[in-house]
């Protein structure tokens, strides 16, 4: 159902050139603008430190202490830390910067020890509730989240301690309320929060972005652009306003206006590749190949270096069955990042899909390199399919199938059953991946063989009778 655009506030559905050249929304767009670069020149700060990431960089004993956190040295950390917060009246307790560390790396059973004795050591403290409930938050336990940042704001309108560290709790404070409300789509109290945030922080961007979101989701959409235009001064490695609009509308289920916005980005400066892979992305998601091909040829003619297009190029080659092109972007991103699992998935893919017996050998080699994980057994069942080795590609698949999702995966599985005579469950699933709205590097591929199955199926039906 095509939405009423909210950033046009005299006439629904009127076209984007005439609101972009609207000369007072224009008039207020460079005035922002120029403001906003004055703020920026100005700034006697950067942006606040909020946690131990900021500090390690700011702070030896912090940077240290960290050093002994990840060699699991609890005792020593925890000396340094306790000397750095004694040293510098804006830290807090050691043990809330070790449990802030330990959740950022996921060891929340460690992190809850350390938040229970500071809350029995130092009652008063509000950053102890601050984290406890962006850790509730993390895990989706949003009332205790609730309360938590409630007890954290009660305990900060008595709070006494370093100026500095007070303004970065009432950020920590904001930034927690913030999201909660986002989450809840409470979109006018995410406008209030992040608006305070900003007045104690009026260099960050990336709050601004986020004030953005919450304006346009309250029908403000000149003050969404308003307040992008300023974080844009800020920070000139951010997309262009119009993406973030785009990306706004793409959130809203807004096809036709995130797609307008999109091109009006890519129109608006034709030396700036990321609109066009925005509009790639887009096509391809909504099953337009022809453009998201072209706009990825636009975009690598601005930038071959960019990782994210480059693994789009290759699914685009994939599903043209162009597998040189394929095997090469892929190849070039895993060999420069053989962590990248992204890469490494689709390069198994592209070398079996190939055919030659060289690459389908190696795509069995990467997969069966790769473990256990769902995915490196997905891919040991294609290449062990493409191999001929039917035992080993249906053990792979049975021990995968619960697991794996995509209609990738279930191009694969239904490829293997209808080698192995099961043709009903192949359509099954080929049905399931055809269904997706957009395109996957399988879809001419599941296309093809569902037709083949109807075909023999038919053929079986009319000798029988």
């Amino acid at each position: 159902m095509q939405r009423n655009c909210p950033l046009v506030v005299f006439c629904v559905n009127v076209a984007l050139a005439v609101f972009l050249t609207t000369p007072g929304f224009l008039l207020e767009i460079a005035s922002a603008q120029k403001n906003e670069n004055d703020e920026a020149a100005t700034a006697k700060t950067a942006r606040i430190a909020l946690g131990y990431e900021d500090w390690g960089k700011k702070y030896r004993e912090v940077k240290e202490a960290t050093k002994k956190l990840r060699e699991n040295d609890l005792g020593g950390g925890l000396l340094l830390l306790d000397e750095a917060s004694s040293k510098y009246p804006e830290l807090p307790p050691g043990e809330l910067i070790a449990a802030d560390w330990y959740v950022s790396q996921n060891r929340v059973d460690l992190a809850v020890r350390l938040l229970d004795k500071a809350a029995q050591e130092f009652p008063d403290d509000p950053e102890t509730y601050l984290l406890l409930g962006n850790l509730a938050f993390l895990e989706n336990r949003n009332t205790e989240a609730t309360l938590a940042f409630e007890k954290a704001q009660k305990l900060l309108e008595g709070f006494s301690g370093d100026s500095l560290r007070s303004k970065r709790l009432m950020l920590r404070l904001y930034a927690g309320l913030s999201s909660l409300a986002q989450r809840y789509g409470q979109w006018e109290n995410a406008v209030e929060y992040l608006g305070k945030w900003v007045e104690l922080d009026p260099n960050n961007a990336s709050t601004r972005i986020r004030r953005a979101e919450a304006l346009f989701n309250i029908k403000k959409g000149r003050e969404a652009y308003r307040e992008l235009v300023r974080a844009n001064a800020l920070d000139k490695t951010m997309m262009a306003p119009a993406m973030y609009i785009a990306q706004f509308y793409l959130d809203q289920g807004d096809m036709q206006s995130a797609q307008m916005w999109l091109e009006s980005a890519s129109e608006k400066d034709e030396s700036d590749y990321k609109p066009r892979v925005e509009l790639a992305q887009f096509f391809w998601n909504n099953g337009d190949f022809i453009r998201a091909k072209d706009y990825i040829q636009k975009a690598r003619s601005l930038n071959k270096n960019d990782q994210r297009l480059n693994i789009l190029a290759g699914q685009v080659a994939h599903y043209d069955h162009d597998y040189v092109t394929a095997i090469k972007r892929f190849e070039d991103i895993f060999g420069a990042q053989p962590d990248n699992q992204i890469a490494r998935n689709h390069l198994i893919l592209a070398l079996a899909s190939e055919g030659s017996d060289e690459n389908i050998a190696r795509a069995a080699q990467l997969a069966e390199a790769g473990g256990t994980d769902v995915a490196s057994l997905v891919n040991q069942c294609y290449a062990f399919a493409r191999q001929g080795l039917k035992d080993k590609s249906e053990a792979a698949m049975n021990l995968s199938f619960r697991g794996a999702t995509g209609p990738n995966s279930k191009y694969i599985f239904a490829y293997v059953l209808s080698e192995s005579e099961q043709p009903e469950k192949a359509l099954s699933l080929l049905d399931v991946a055809l269904n997706e709205k957009g395109l996957f590097v399988f879809r001419r591929d599941a296309d093809k063989l569902r037709s083949k199955i109807i075909a023999a199926e038919s053929k079986k039906k009319k000798n029988a009778s």
